[in-house]
């Protein structure tokens, strides 16, 4: 149980962490007109944002830990909470101030997550039935022809949002198949695990789930604003694939705490979501001594970076 939360909370950090150092590497980049096809070629190029990637990449690995013991429910609450810890390392290193509504925010952030990790019931998934994880691969298939769909709406809000929703039922969608991964004697990377995790059709589920949300999240920016499009997001990518979780998953919480665990998810989804929401709201940053200050990233969720 401890390993578990300590993955977690190593999981929020590095999101948050990450998000921030992406966005300073975007920030200084070269703006060119139109879409820009080279972008993430030259960011490549940018030590910030290599280490906001890496950092993202730890982070995943750390999420896969805490998904072995944890329920969905609880991890992607913590997912989602990132955004929390953008915002605080955005103020202290940048000096842009939070109005009050972005504060608030933070503080039940704060309060739900620290609730849903305690009311979560460590236990492994319950082993599902065959139909159970053939439904889990085939809705890659039938999210990809939604994201299809709402390509062809054309360049307007409406298919901003719903890119977003697929988007974010596609990065559910990993935490599900994560949840689900076989790895032999229990370890992925000793005895026969790694076979038995080459050999599992939910690897290939989750990279796919993976890939479908990194598209669909591009798509998305282009076409609505990065506020709207990443509220969207972050509510679709923790409430579906929690509720998956616990018809499906076996996962609960502790005897007694049910109606906790429900509030201090619904707390943490919902800090998130207005906090993603106050970015153009906030109070501007104190002036240096030397009149000039650098510009701050926007606190927003770790896919936006």
């Amino acid at each position: 149980m401890i390993t578990a939360l300590l993955a977690l909370a190593g999981t929020v950090l590095c999101y948050g962490a990450a998000t921030v150092l992406q966005d300073v590497a975007a920030q200084r980049a070269d703006r060119r007109e139109g879409a820009d096809a080279l972008l993430v070629v030259r960011l490549l190029r940018d030590l910030p944002y290599l280490a906001g990637t890496a950092l993202d990449g730890l982070g995943f690995l750390l999420s896969l830990l805490a998904l072995r013991q944890l329920p969905v429910f609880a991890v992607q609450a913590g997912v989602a909470g990132a955004v929390a810890v953008t915002a605080i390392l955005a103020a202290i290193f940048f000096g842009q101030r939070l109005i009050a509504r972005g504060w608030a925010a933070l503080v039940l952030i704060c309060i739900g997550l620290v609730a849903v990790a305690a009311s979560a019931a460590p236990e492994a998934a319950d082993v599902p039935g065959d139909g159970t994880r053939a439904g889990i691969i085939a809705a890659v298939v039938v999210l990809a022809v939604l994201a299809w769909l709402a390509l062809r709406q054309g360049n307007d809000s409406r298919s901003a949002v719903a890119l977003a929703v697929v988007s974010g039922l596609a990065y559910g969608g990993v935490a599900l198949a994560a949840r689900l991964l076989s790895s032999g004697d229990g370890t992925y990377f000793s005895g026969d695990g790694l076979l038995h995790l080459l050999a599992d059709p939910m690897l290939y589920a989750l990279l796919a789930y993976g890939a479908l949300g990194l598209a669909t999240f591009s798509a998305a920016l282009q076409r609505g604003t990065v506020t709207t499009v990443a509220a969207v997001v972050i509510v679709a990518e923790t409430i579906a694939p929690a509720l998956a979780g616990i018809a499906l998953l076996g996962d609960r919480a502790k005897p007694g705490l049910g109606v906790v665990a429900v509030l201090a998810f619904v707390a943490t989804v919902f800090g998130a979501w207005v906090l993603t929401r106050v970015d153009p709201g906030r109070a501007p940053a104190t002036p240096k001594s030397d009149g000039a200050g650098p510009t701050s990233p926007r606190p927003e969720s770790r896919e936006n970076a």
